[in-house]
């Protein structure tokens, strides 16, 4: 029985408990029941006091007398205290029955010189607004004593205003609202408007409102901490001499010299990709600010935090040129356009800029700046330049989406910054890829040369990190932009702090988990790669090793191991040669594009479309994913992002083909499926020209075809449908080939279950290839047959039959997915009757088919596959040694973080006693606080790997000997069950 359904069955019983709250519990008032009632002393028990009172918020609260109630009370003012009116109960203040709080004496010893305020002040707690009379301390010998603002802090209640405070917050209610806010974007009205009905929700009580003060006071309690978890109070010199980026919170993880890196860490050249800094760079564009006109609210602390320092960055900007560098990127990323965009419709910020750790998501500090008129290169520039100002690596990995264009002069643009912030530029070797996401929306020249698939040092990282953070931000972009600019960007800062604690806290788990993927991917890696290498010679492995080498030291230029040449040459001949038709029709006047979109690349977009929905399908049909797996995730996300591609598409369709949208509605496949159970399939058509029908239906004057496109429409898709359908089968035959020689290799090669097994799955892997390919080309081969049934196409292309898919070869054919019912089928014997497939023939667009005799076309389909192959397995292998090193990065950061905050002690000896002893015990409390983190990380990780045989001298340090061997045993276990958290003391003690 599900849980709801056994509650349903209490329901009844919930609701008369909840109910029992609101009647006396007897017949009638008892006598006080509080154990030290002065009329304890009366023998009448009727002539006692009667318990007309009770406590809210005390546990189990007994029925106490008025005197009682107040007195209990002393040291808890605001709670909230109810009065049995013969009926029920009504609502009731301490402060009405008397009760006043008494400052500056927390033994509540009476003070020689009392000083009562003359009107009660305001105080918001978790549970609501209190009225509180407040008597101050006036005997005290020392000045900061005396003052009212000191006393109220000292109570834990934080005064809304500096000189005679009508209002105060205690600490407990702005805390947790800084705790809300930084999980879910609860905004202060939201927050303001709770505390009010929890108040009175009635109505019929007047509640004040207190709304501006909540602002300012949780602004100011939230730079307060910040200073005080950054050790600025420790400093001498004061809070004012902070320097830039002093208050955010650093990577444990990422590279830090003389921190947590070996002393020799620069003198072996072949590990010093280990110690690379890898770093991700984005703009968010929903993170605006309304144009307010001028304020003069000043920041609490510019550029000592995320932000970078407001004043000098806007003077540099100021300076820099509006340079307009031209593209010769074809990427239909947004990005690209957004470089230079010019409205900002009364806003004074459009964006903002960041810099973050790409593999582990912490911002980097300085590491964030507003945007102005667009994602500008000299706002991108002094951004990234501010955040490496303090790192002293050796090498940057920078992953942008638009790398490939940013990255092209910045060497020319860095030049004309100030020296103290490009000098350090000129120190890193730097490297730039494009996040894996971001990577597709590019055109060929880009795909390899900025992969992080493919390029050396680069591990398992996705480079997608930073849209992780925009996601968390989100849900405060409508409150940030009514605030000044100041205030927004003291709040961020915080937001961004808070983000930055969070993946701390959770680096522990998040490493062991990496670990356990980058074994188990490496696994799988080398057995896949181990079964493509049995089908080459050491020659030809040796030639492509060398190949990688090459291509690795300069990408852009050298001959790339993982292109397949021909497979788009026949469409790049075609698209080549449409282009150039679009420009006369231009001059002509006959062509319009729509949105600085042709309509070649509309069509073009249409068509990839297509084979994007069939590779879906297909994948999805092949992986079967189960009800709520991750893979079901997985392939709804896939599903979702196709059909916001199409989504887009169509608004382009409803300008290159007017009227469109009279088929289009409706459409149940573009609905949001995200609630469904199961991932269903997607089903929709796009209706390109050579979908749409060509029968006049009833009531119409045209065919679907004739109303809706144009004859030069039409023409353009045949043609480009011919290039999509050569590139099918030259797909299609490598596919075949390959699967037929690693078939071959297994056969007289591989022997044992182990070996067969995973040779088989390399040749299933191939059949899918096959399978895929084919449904491309029959996609394609549909389109012509409806655009063109009598055209030139036939020469080359004929219907594509299951048969048809084989080997130039008759022993090609034994490799028949491998089933054993095949490779015993009875054959006839010689090859008199054999006819090879048509897919072998030269045709019009390939006079020089690859057939039986020809070896280089082979040859360069196993080349891609296997260089593929080495490059998977070793970007898992790297991520298994960039993680153990990592995990020793962060006990070493730990370690030395816990010595920093000792090293604090005793900084302040002209400090107040009280305030020293404050001081060096939140020093303490500090390195505790790190050390533990770092023990309970230790131990979270020896037993994997000491299970794994990965060697880490470095962790008895951490774990004890005895821990470790006691560790190495249990390592199994630890990996087989769900990992816990490992900082759970830690977060007690932040």
């Amino acid at each position: 029985i599900h849980r709801v359904q056994r509650w349903l069955h209490c329901r009844d019983k919930y609701l008369d408990e909840f109910l029992r709250h609101d009647a006396y519990g007897r017949p009638s008032p008892l006598p006080c029941q509080c154990p030290n009632c002065p009329d304890l002393a009366v023998e009448n028990a009727q002539e006692r006091s009667l318990g007309l009172y009770c406590c809210l918020d005390c546990f189990q609260p007994l029925r106490s007398c008025e005197t009682c109630i107040v007195r209990e009370h002393r040291h808890a003012p605001l709670h909230r205290i109810q009065k049995w009116s013969d009926t029920h109960w009504s609502h009731c203040t301490l402060q009405e029955l008397g009760l006043v709080v008494r400052l500056g004496h927390p033994d509540s010893t009476p003070c020689a010189v009392p000083h009562p305020y003359e009107t009660p002040i305001t105080v918001l707690h978790t549970n609501g607004f209190h009225q509180v009379n407040i008597v101050f301390c006036g005997c005290a010998t020392e000045a900061d004593d005396l003052l009212k603002r000191h006393q109220l802090l000292r109570a834990r209640w934080f005064p809304a205003t500096l000189e005679k405070p009508q209002t105060a917050f205690t600490f407990d209610v702005l805390e947790l609202f800084h705790q809300i806010t930084s999980v879910s974007g609860y905004s202060a009205h939201q927050y303001h408007s709770a505390l009010q009905n929890l108040t009175d929700n009635s109505g019929t009580r007047h509640v004040p409102k207190r709304y501006d003060d909540l602002g300012h006071c949780t602004r100011y309690y939230r730079h307060l901490q910040m200073l005080k978890r950054s050790g600025r109070a420790h400093d001498p010199a004061g809070v004012s001499a902070t320097p830039n980026g002093a208050m955010a919170l650093q990577c444990p993880a990422c590279p830090h010299p003389e921190i947590n890196l070996p002393p020799d860490w620069q003198e072996t050249a072949q590990n010093l990709w280990l110690f690379t800094l890898f770093l991700a760079i984005d703009a968010n564009f929903r993170l605006k600010l309304k144009d307010r006109g001028d304020s003069k609210d000043p920041e609490l602390g510019s550029g000592w935090a995320y932000f970078v320092e407001h004043a000098a960055y806007m003077r540099e900007i100021a300076k820099q040129p509006d340079l307009i560098e031209k593209s010769d990127c074809d990427s239909t990323h947004r990005a690209i356009e957004r470089a230079h965009l010019k409205s900002h419709n009364g806003y004074t910020v459009t964006g903002v800029g960041a810099v973050i750790c790409g593999r582990h998501g912490l911002i980097r500090a300085n590491g964030v700046g507003d945007l102005q008129v667009g994602e500008r290169y000299s706002n991108m520039d002094y951004i990234f330049l501010s955040s490496i100002i303090s790192a002293s690596v050796a090498i940057i990995m920078i992953s942008y989406d638009i790398a490939c264009q940013w990255s092209k002069n910045i060497k020319t643009r860095v030049t004309s910054y100030p020296i103290d912030l490009a000098a350090n530029f000129f120190t890193f070797i730097l490297r730039y890829v494009i996040p894996k996401f971001h990577l597709p929306a590019h055109g060929p020249k880009c795909q390899c040369p900025y992969s992080l698939n493919y390029l050396e040092g680069c591990a398992r990282l996705d480079g997608e990190g930073i849209e992780r953070g925009w996601a968390h931000l989100g849900p405060y972009s409508s409150s940030h932009k009514e605030k000044t600019a100041a205030n927004r960007h003291d709040s961020m800062d915080d937001l961004f702090g808070s983000w930055n604690w969070r993946k701390i806290k959770e680096m522990g788990t998040t490493m062991i988990n990496k670990l356990h993927t980058a074994l188990q991917g490496l696994a799988k890696q080398e057995a896949a790669f181990m079964s493509l290498s049995e089908a080459a010679s050491d020659q030809q492995q040796a030639d492509w090793l060398q190949m990688i080498t090459t291509w690795q030291l300069d990408p852009l230029n050298a001959p790339n191991p993982f292109q397949e040449p021909e497979e788009v040459q026949t469409q790049s001949n075609i698209r080549r040669d449409l282009d150039q038709q679009e420009v006369l029709e231009r001059a002509q006047g006959l062509n319009i594009d729509v949105n600085d979109v042709s309509p070649v690349q509309f069509l073009e977009r249409g068509i990839n479309l297509e084979i994007e929905i069939l590779k879906f399908n297909a994948k999805l049909t092949e992986d079967k994913p189960k009800v709520d797996s991750s893979l079901a995730g997985v392939h709804g996300e896939r599903r979702r992002s196709l059909i916001r591609r199409i989504q887009a598409w169509r608004q382009l369709q409803l300008s290159h083909m007017p009227g469109i949208q009279e088929l289009t509605e409706d459409e149940e496949d573009l609905a949001d499926h995200s609630d469904d159970v199961e991932v269903p399939p997607l089903s929709v058509k796009l209706l390109l020209p050579s979908q749409l029908s060509t029968v006049v239906a009833n009531g119409n004057s045209n065919s679907d075809r004739a109303r809706f496109t144009s004859g030069s429409l039409c023409t353009k898709e045949e043609k480009l449908r011919t290039g999509h359908a050569e590139a099918a089968l030259t797909s299609l035959r490598r596919a075949i080939r390959c699967k037929i020689k690693v078939y071959k290799s297994k056969q007289a090669n591989v022997r044992g279950i182990r070996a067969g097994t995973r040779a088989g799955t390399v040749v299933a892997q191939y059949q899918q290839k096959i399978i895929v390919a084919a449904d491309i080309y029959r996609l394609s081969y549909d389109a012509l047959k409806a655009l063109n049934p009598g055209g030139e196409w036939l020469e080359s292309f004929r219907p594509l039959l299951a048969t048809d898919c084989k080997g130039p070869q008759l022993q090609d054919n034994d490799d028949n997915q491998g089933t054993s019912a095949h490779r015993h089928r009875q054959r006839q014997l010689g090859d008199g009757t054999f006819v090879a497939s048509w897919i072998w023939q030269p045709s019009r667009f390939s006079p020089r088919r690859p057939n039986q005799s020809d070896e280089g076309d082979d040859n360069i389909a196993m080349r891609v596959d296997w260089v593929k192959a080495y490059s998977r397995k070793q970007r898992w292998d790297e991520e298994r040694a960039l993680v153990v090193e990592e995990m020793r990065r962060m006990l070493a950061f730990y370690k030395w973080k816990s010595d920093w905050w000792m090293q604090k002690l005793d900084q302040r000896h002209e400090a107040p006693e009280s305030v020293r002893a404050g001081l060096d015990a939140y020093c303490h409390k500090q390195a505790q606080m790190w050390k533990t983190m770092g023990m309970q990380c230790a131990r979270l990780w020896v037993g994997s790997l000491r299970a794994f045989n990965i060697e880490c001298p470095w962790i008895v340090e951490y774990v004890g000997e005895e821990q470790d061997a006691a560790s190495t045993a249990s390592g199994v276990e630890m990996m087989a069950g769900p990992v816990p958290s490992p900082l759970e003391d830690a977060v007690e003690l932040e």
